[in-house]
């Protein structure tokens, strides 16, 4: 399920479990918010303070009128008093220049908005002003909803002045190289997933966000890109190599032709190594992935230094011919081995 989807009719409880799931971090507490709410306690709080990383414009930015408006707005580089429309505007900017027109930028302005409102909750000029905190509580009333109660809530307020926000590691996910994850489309929706659908580098990063250490924080190398496989059913299990392809085209995989081998009683997943060796970490990867047997030619083996193949050959010649595409890297005929994986 998208981590959207539960804020998307499913509601916030499910929204923090999936969240909790995926980062392997029980997530107790959840507060939403909508733009109305929004502005309104930026505004109750007397604005905030942003250091705005770069000057863009955005051209694009959608006016809630119902009738589809769009006006431009423009930041400066610099320190910026924001009220609560200014501020909003500029977490929601999504057309922006200068490398502000993604979603990994938004969220890191986002980052920067949360940081400046605890600054300024937990300031003298909010908490020696009653006029100010009872403002704030009329829009928190009217706006926010949580499943905190107040003495947690004043829990959280005092615990926001034990932590120096420079000493808090804050990391936006991108899909950058180095990153873990990448992006793809599923049934037509934008996604991100993990690489490898490995999410242990995304837990570690939760579990040692309050650690200043650089190397825990550390993303691992970028999974294979730019590798184009062939998939071929070696089973009687209708649909295997669709359903193959599907989620090896999720991992970052190209994957080209898909078809039906000539067997249909194949035990073990076969690869063959058709590019000599030229990519033998993502070889590996993929073998121990579809629990599968490796083949590799002469030059291959030679280049291959530590993999030993299940088969070896003089040279590719046979493999290729047996593939259905050109310019394949790996031809895979799916076994039964495969099937717990994939299905």
């Amino acid at each position: 399920m998208k981590a959207t989807a539960g804020r998307n009719g499913y509601g916030p409880t499910l929204a923090a479990k999936t969240i909790g799931e995926v980062f392997d971090q029980p997530v107790h507490y959840w507060v939403k918010v909508d733009f109305k709410g929004f502005e309104e306690f930026i505004d109750a709080i007397g604005g905030v303070d942003i250091d705005v990383e770069r000057t863009f414009t955005d051209p694009a930015y959608p006016i809630d009128d119902g009738e589809g408006t769009v006006i431009a707005l423009e930041f400066a580089q610099g320190i910026t008093h924001m009220d609560g429309e200014t501020a909003l505007r500029f977490v929601r900017s999504r057309h922006g220049n200068n490398n502000e027109g993604s979603d990994f930028a938004r969220a890191a302005r986002q980052q920067k908005v949360i940081l400046a409102v605890k600054r300024k909750l937990l300031s003298p000029t909010t908490l020696l002003n009653p006029a100010r905190i009872a403002r704030l509580i009329d829009t928190f009333n009217d706006n926010i909803r949580t499943n905190m109660s107040t003495w947690e809530m004043i829990r959280f307020a005092n615990l926001g002045n034990i932590f120096d926000s420079d000493e808090i590691g804050n990391v936006v996910l991108t899909t950058a190289p180095g990153s873990p994850l990448y992006e793809t489309t599923v049934n037509g929706a934008y996604v991100i997933l993990p690489r490898g659908n490995d999410w242990t580098p995304l837990q570690t990063i939760a579990e040692n966000i309050f650690t200043a250490d650089d190397e825990i924080i550390q993303l691992p190398d970028a999974a294979p890109r730019g590798i184009r496989i062939e998939l071929q059913n070696g089973t009687d299990i209708s649909g295997l190599a669709t359903q193959a392809a599907a989620l090896l085209a999720l991992q970052g995989y190209e994957v080209g032709d898909v078809g039906n081998a000539t067997v249909t009683n194949q035990e073990r997943t076969l690869i063959y190594d058709l590019t000599d060796g030229a990519h033998k970490m993502e070889l590996i990867a993929l073998s121990d992935f579809l629990a599968a047997d490796i083949s590799l030619s002469a030059p291959g083996w030679l280049l291959s230094e530590g993999i030993v193949p299940d088969h070896l050959t003089l040279t590719n010649d046979s493999a290729k011919e047996t593939a259905l595409g050109e310019g394949v890297d790996f031809l895979i005929i799916l076994g039964h081995s495969s099937v717990k994986v994939i299905r």
